[in-house]
């Protein structure tokens, strides 16, 4: 298997981002992400076996651009957000020493002035991006208290769901197969997200599993 920074690679200038993402046995994608379309940035401190990742959300999109640190180029644009103030310094060095733990900034109440700001719950399948691909295996994530929903390395969908979540994966999943029909074949939870996905119900995997094998069908 090649090497994260063999396949993705970040660069940068004084306007945009350019991401080139090559992941094998995936179809390759690239982007540009202007500067100052970003709203906010997010890092999500990995462990010895995972890379931290930068998230960057922009005012253009719903979905943020998931970069990992380890890509070609990833760190040096982790100096230059850190650079440009699109993050805050005391946040980073608390970060930097953490693990499986997710840092935002701005925080959500101070995204949009001195108003609290609730965060978007998916309600309508017109609120998920267009996807490519005959097939679409999806990844359910779990930090904290929010889910994250990946399509390989790009985030398709998160929100805040809390505990004993279960019951919110099978109305995601019906908005999410509302959208993409029968091309959605499965949306795999990891590891770290069983905990609060399942809680403590006893019925929890058996009906997560109901909802992810009636993906892939119609109707």
């Amino acid at each position: 298997m090649p090497q994260l920074s063999e396949w993705f690679s970040v660069g940068f200038d004084e306007t945009a981002i350019s991401l080139q993402v090559n992941p094998p046995g995936a179809t390759s994608w690239q982007a540009r992400i202007a500067w100052e379309s970003i709203i906010r940035v997010c890092f999500e401190a990995g462990d010895w076996f995972e890379s931290d990742t930068v998230y960057i959300f922009i005012d253009e999109r719903p979905e943020s651009y998931a970069i990992p640190i380890d890509a070609d180029g990833g760190q040096a644009l982790w100096f230059e957000i850190l650079e440009r103030k699109l993050f805050d310094a005391e946040m980073a060095i608390a970060a930097s020493m953490a693990t499986n733990e997710l840092f935002c900034f701005p925080p959500p109440d101070q995204q949009a002035g001195t108003e609290p700001v609730e965060p978007a719950l998916l309600t309508s399948p017109t609120q998920l991006p267009e996807l490519e691909g005959e097939q679409l295996i999806l990844t359910w994530d779990q930090i904290e208290a929010e889910t994250i929903i990946l399509h390989g390395d790009r985030v398709i969908w998160r929100e805040r769901t809390g505990w004993e979540v279960y019951e919110r994966f099978e109305e995601i999943a019906g908005i999410f197969q509302q959208k993409y029909g029968s091309r959605l074949v499965d949306i795999a939870p990891t590891p770290r997200s069983l905990y609060a996905l399942y809680g403590d119900s006893t019925r929890a995997n058996f009906h997560v599993d109901f909802v992810r094998k009636s993906l892939g069908k119609e109707g």
